[in-house]
């Protein structure tokens, strides 16, 4: 049960730094015509996703229960799942790319 909140808590800090990123970062600096460069998709694509993947997986550690924390598979997993399951090439990432921003990664 202690896996599953923190996964819970992970996951809802990984939506909403997403939503929060996407609003502030990706319509305003990107806008509809995409990024120009390498260097623009790394600062205003990946390194915002990073940053977002960094948190929750902070988050999900933390949360994670003081006795469960001296286990070290238990605790890698409690807190890296979250992050290991957001990958760009997920089914879940591009379903939330194309419904939340498909202009940032160039599509028409």
């Amino acid at each position: 049960m202690t896996l599953f909140r923190c996964w819970a808590v992970g996951i809802v800090v990984l939506v909403v730094a997403e939503y929060v990123q996407m609003t502030l970062v990706y319509d305003p600096l990107v806008g509809p015509e995409g990024v120009g460069s390498f260097g623009a998709a790394l600062a205003l694509v990946h390194l915002p996703n990073l940053a977002c993947v960094v948190l929750a997986t902070w988050a999900a550690a933390r949360v994670h229960p003081e006795p469960w924390r001296e286990m070290p598979v238990r605790h890698l997993a409690a807190a890296c799942v979250v992050g290991t399951g957001r990958r760009e090439d997920a089914t879940a990432g591009n379903a939330w790319s194309n419904a939340v921003g498909p202009h940032v990664h160039g599509l028409p």
